[in-house]
């Protein structure tokens, strides 16, 4: 399938040096909820949103964790896996089911 591609963006994932006043900063400005939290991380929705669009990860260094795109079916993860690996990108993962707290889904993690 040379046509797969990224069709969306799912959410993004931070460190940050300080959660409640970050976790405050997107809700109050961004206006996103914050939908689930565990220990030092909080993952916030935006409306309409299936599940979470931004995760906070409470570190000792600000920096962005990972990005996470969408993709139209199944088959369209496996072409994008295929085109991924061709180009001699370093893949730490085959697709496969993605937890389903984390929002759930079909991928693979580079």
């Amino acid at each position: 399938m040379n046509s797969a591609k990224v069709i969306g963006l799912r959410s993004v994932e931070l460190a940050v040096s300080s959660l409640p006043p970050s976790v405050g900063f997107y809700s109050d400005v961004w206006g996103l909820t914050p939908v689930f939290a565990e220990r030092d991380t909080v993952h916030l929705g935006a409306n309409g949103s299936a599940h979470h669009v931004l995760t906070l990860r409470k570190q000792l260094q600000t920096r962005l964790l990972s990005v996470h795109f969408a993709a139209e079916d199944k088959a369209a993860v496996s072409a994008l896996h295929a085109k991924t690996k061709a180009f001699g990108v370093r893949i730490e993962s085959e697709p496969s089911e993605l937890p389903r707290d984390f929002g759930g889904g079909y991928g693979f993690k580079l």
